[in-house]
């Protein structure tokens, strides 16, 4: 009986690290900068206009990605990160030498 709930235990301990490998394959870096800048804003922000499937990450001195939303330090961060779905990673790319080429892009701007 014991090996059975060991078995059972293995194996959800399995499928949780699958689907969690997974997961984190479906999102490529993008851009990376240290801190939140609005120079990153506006381009997660155009992004997200432009219909591209992407989050902004928070990498912290602990090396730990938390998701923008999350209550974080923030004399802790280092880094952010714009993460696009990897199916929409082309896109972005071509969409932010775009961008680069106007003079300004302001989310308000849209409205």
């Amino acid at each position: 009986m014991e090996w059975v709930v060991f078995g059972v235990i293995l194996l959800l301990l399995v499928v949780v690290l699958s689907l969690t490998v997974a997961q984190k394959r479906k999102w490529k870096t993008l851009l990376e900068s240290r801190g939140m800048t609005d120079d990153i804003a506006n381009k997660y922000s155009y992004l997200l206009d432009q219909g591209i499937r992407c989050r902004l990450r928070e990498i912290t001195s602990s090396s730990a990605a938390q998701p923008s939303m999350a209550v974080a330090d923030a004399g802790k961060v280092q880094k952010v990160r714009i993460e696009v779905h990897r199916d929409d990673y082309e896109k972005a790319k071509a969409l932010l030498q775009q961008y680069s080429s106007q003079e300004s892009y302001s989310p308000l701007s849209s409205v």
